[in-house]
């Protein structure tokens, strides 16, 4: 759903213009930043999520290779903070 927000911003900019009445609703350069950071964070989920529901025999083995791969991920990203 962010990602789909993300994509559609600039749709949503035009939509605001039209309707004034909903302009409360106009995000920053500055809100968007989290919102990408979330996407840049869950995307080997995603992508590992996909694989798997795509995959018809899933192993153990894989499902550890799956999981070390996220929390190699999550390192990384929490090393940058």
């Amino acid at each position: 759903m962010l990602e789909r927000s993300v994509r559609l911003q600039e749709f949503r900019e035009d939509w605001l213009q039209t309707f004034a009445d909903f302009m409360h609703l106009w995000s920053t350069l500055q809100d968007w930043s989290p919102i990408e950071y979330i996407l840049q964070l869950d995307q080997p989920i995603q992508f590992w999520t996909l694989w798997m529901s795509k995959t018809r025999g899933v192993t153990i083995p894989s499902v550890f290779q799956v999981y070390q791969a996220i929390f190699d991920h999550l390192e990384m990203q929490i090393s940058k903070l």
